[in-house]
């Protein structure tokens, strides 16, 4: 009898000391530390730069909760269940997807896309350049000159005569038209001149015209100065 009493109250003591460590270890509480704050008092509050949160409210093995995800979450799980929040952290960085209750959520798949027969089209046109413009130089004329060819000279005679007589011949000393020599007028006018007091300039224009026709008398003139010709 005495041996059975004490084998109870050793399962007795066994039960005081292991049921204590599973609840323990099923309640559990929210992370802290390293990347997580440290535990926070109630309320609820939503931290700036936040991107997960953990709310701990009541035992877990009698409906309580311990669960983890963004602030929307898990204040709607706060506010869903009749256990006050007991304490609450957070984490910054960057966001862990929601998990699901009771069952974990598959990682995504890559599905590869199949080939296709088609090639990738690509962009075959050519920039269209705009040619720059060739400049071409027009050649300038020259102004068309009339060509002097002589000079028509008046020639006063020793009785009064007046005649006309054309040269065609400079002075090599001036550069002016040279007066007809006595030869010339003797042969074209039968006398010799005492006076030349003026004279008109022959000349032949850009259209081949003379302004002064002249009839051949001694020669030595172009050919185009003369109107017998």
């Amino acid at each position: 009898m005495r041996k059975s009493v004490l084998y109870i109250c050793s399962i007795i003591a066994l039960l005081l000391i292991v049921l204590p460590a599973y609840a323990n270890g099923r309640s559990s509480v929210c992370s802290h530390g390293g990347e997580w704050s440290e535990h926070q008092a109630p309320p609820l509050s939503e931290v700036a730069g936040a991107v997960e949160y953990c709310v701990k409210g009541g035992d877990v093995d009698s409906g309580g909760y311990l669960e983890y995800g963004s602030f929307e979450y898990v204040s709607s799980v706060v506010e869903g269940n009749i256990h006050d929040l007991s304490h609450w952290s957070y984490r910054m960085g960057e966001p862990t997807p929601t998990p699901t209750r009771g069952r974990p959520t598959p990682p995504p798949t890559n599905t590869p896309m199949a080939p296709t027969d088609e090639p990738t089209p690509t962009n075959t046109d050519e920039p269209e350049v705009t040619p720059e413009p060739t400049f071409v130089p027009t050649a300038t004329e020259k102004p068309c000159k009339a060509k002097r060819l002589g000079m028509l000279f008046t020639l006063i005679g020793p009785d009064g005569q007046v005649g006309y007589l054309a040269s065609y011949q400079r002075n090599p000393n001036t550069g002016d038209w040279a007066i007809p020599n006595v030869a010339s007028q003797l042969q074209c006018l039968g006398w010799v001149a005492v006076s030349a007091p003026n004279g008109d300039v022959i000349e032949i224009g850009c259209d081949r015209q003379i302004n002064i026709v002249c009839r051949r008398c001694m020669g030595g003139g172009p050919d185009e100065a003369y109107g017998d010709n």
